[in-house]
């Protein structure tokens, strides 16, 4: 768990100084980043709990595919997605609460939404018209 936090930690540290340099990269740099970095962090949590990669994968979701690590052809990725993808992972990893629960208690809010979804909504009994 530590080598995951002190590799979040230097990434996000890493892409805002080149930020705050005003170096922005190149497509090409951008596409390599964010897979060196999806790399990484499927290596570093390669052994780890269900729930925990579940949630390390979840701020690629929409603008990365974390499983193959590859672009998703109906988005152009952005500078703006490598820095929401690394907020994310700094807020679970980084937030100094103990990871693990942190990650069940995302896990019991996402099982949660999910039977909410799934459970019609009861239409209430109509009332027959007043004469």
């Amino acid at each position: 768990m530590q080598a995951l936090q002190d590799y979040t930690r230097h990434a996000a540290r890493q892409v805002k100084g080149l930020l705050d340099r005003n170096n922005l990269p190149t497509d090409l740099q951008l596409h390599r980043y964010m897979k060196e970095l999806t790399k990484a962090i499927s290596g570093l949590t390669a052994g780890a709990p269900e729930g925990l990669r579940r949630e390390v994968a979840r701020p690629f979701e929409g603008l990365w595919d974390f499983h193959a690590n590859a672009a998703l052809p109906a988005v152009q990725l952005r500078v703006e997605h490598l820095v929401h993808v690394l907020g994310r992972l700094e807020a679970l990893l980084l937030a100094g609460s103990e990871v693990m629960s942190e990650v069940a208690v995302r896990e019991i809010n996402q099982d949660v939404r999910h039977l909410i979804s799934k459970t019609p909504l009861k239409q209430p009994a109509q009332r027959p018209a007043a004469r």
